[in-house]
């Protein structure tokens, strides 16, 4: 059994590693603006125009931290067999991007932080219980 749970854990490091590998690429080939036209995931990027303002892309990380709360929610209940990792980077990145941009006015800054703040929770909780269902604690 506990060669079973080797073999696991070892599987989930290895994914992991590739996913991690993967959204860092694609971070830095949309940095240094090398990467692709195509949309991530079939969706609009916020991203990749350049004349969308920083208020939309804050929007759209609000709403997709939501969206992916209510996806890991679906995952934790059983309804999904797998976690939402790949919509989780592309909100990994967007957070990142967020992070080097200006931030003009105050009330930027302001919706900037609490943005950060409730990803940060988000995320925590997240890990912790994706931790518990690996470890059988439930």
């Amino acid at each position: 059994m506990a060669r079973d749970d080797d073999d696991w854990k070892r599987k989930r490091e290895r994914e992991d590693e590739r996913e991690r590998e993967a959204a860092e690429e694609a971070l830095k080939k949309r940095i240094s603006g090398k990467g692709s036209a195509q949309p991530t995931l079939g969706k609009a990027d916020p991203l990749q125009s350049s004349s969308v303002s920083l208020d939309a892309i804050l929007e759209k990380a609000q709403t997709m931290i939501d969206q992916i709360d209510h996806l890991y929610g679906m995952y934790f209940s059983g309804v999904e067999k797998l976690p939402p990792n790949q919509v989780r980077s592309v909100l990994d990145q967007i957070m990142v991007s967020l992070q080097n941009q200006q931030k003009s006015t105050p009330s930027q800054k302001f919706k900037y932080s609490s943005l950060v703040s409730r990803f940060q929770s988000y995320r925590d909780r997240w890990d912790k219980k994706l931790k518990d269902l690996e470890k059988g604690r439930r």
